[in-house]
């Protein structure tokens, strides 16, 4: 269950901030007895100081180093990176045709203008991800979107990516599941292409107690203000 008529959240604002540095230029010295300006003193050629250790990949600290790691322990963390899990259980749970309501609010307190849309969910590459087929109309207008949903071993983290015919970008984002919620957060930007400027974006996954997959999408306004611009209903229907 993925993103949904993202570009609608572009009415939203956004201010973006630059901070600016300044340098100091060093002044000549007069010279006391002439009036003269005089160079600068030199300072005594200082000792070569010892390079500092390179900062760590956050990806990579606490990585063994791999000549000290055997061909089966290469192979064993191969196998393990490769081969799907309880997540990506999680995500073949929902192959299947839902029907979507999709609730889109333009501006914090407005009435939503409200869409339906059909999703085909299904596992792709041997159950190692989720791809789905969203089609709909949006006041009238022909929809049609994809999400690529998967989990990551290594990172242990779900990603998502979105493509639709509203538009010629990618939306990317990166999730993480609450094991006592029982939600999933994804975390991820955008650009708006009327301002150009870049929006974040904050999706939350669950599902309620009827079993329907419920989608919330907040946005990030100008001030700093998040509110939920968009909601997304799926009920099974096979």
């Amino acid at each position: 269950m993925k993103k949904f008529i993202y570009t609608l959240m572009f009415l939203s604002g956004i201010t973006i901030g630059v901070n600016a540095q300044t340098k100091k230029d060093s002044k000549p010295v007069a010279s006391p007895k002439s009036g003269a300006v005089a160079k600068p003193a030199e300072k005594p050629a200082e000792k070569p100081k010892a390079a500092a250790p390179a900062e760590s990949n956050s990806l990579t600290a606490g990585t063994p180093d791999k000549g000290k790691l055997t061909e089966e322990d290469i192979a064993r963390i191969w196998s393990e990176y490769a081969t799907p899990g309880i997540y990506h259980e999680q995500l073949a749970s929902m192959v299947g045709s839902w029907n979507e309501t999709v609730k889109i609010y333009p501006a914090p307190g407005a009435e939503p203008m409200v869409n339906k849309a059909i999703c085909t969910v299904e596992m792709i590459f041997e159950g190692r991800y989720q791809q789905a087929q969203h089609k709909g109309d949006f006041n009238g207008v022909a929809f049609e979107g994809t999400s690529l949903v998967g989990y990551d071993n290594t990172l242990g983290k779900f990603f998502s990516t979105w493509i639709d015919n509203m538009g010629t970008g990618i939306i990317y984002t990166v999730g993480t599941y609450d094991e006592k919620s029982g939600k999933t957060t994804y975390l991820g930007e955008q650009v708006d292409p009327v301002t150009k400027k870049v929006m974040k974006i904050r999706e939350v996954n669950y599902q309620n107690d009827k079993g329907d997959h419920i989608m919330e999408t907040y946005t990030t306004l100008a001030a700093g203000r998040e509110y939920l611009s968009m909601e997304i209903t799926m009920v099974r229907i096979k």
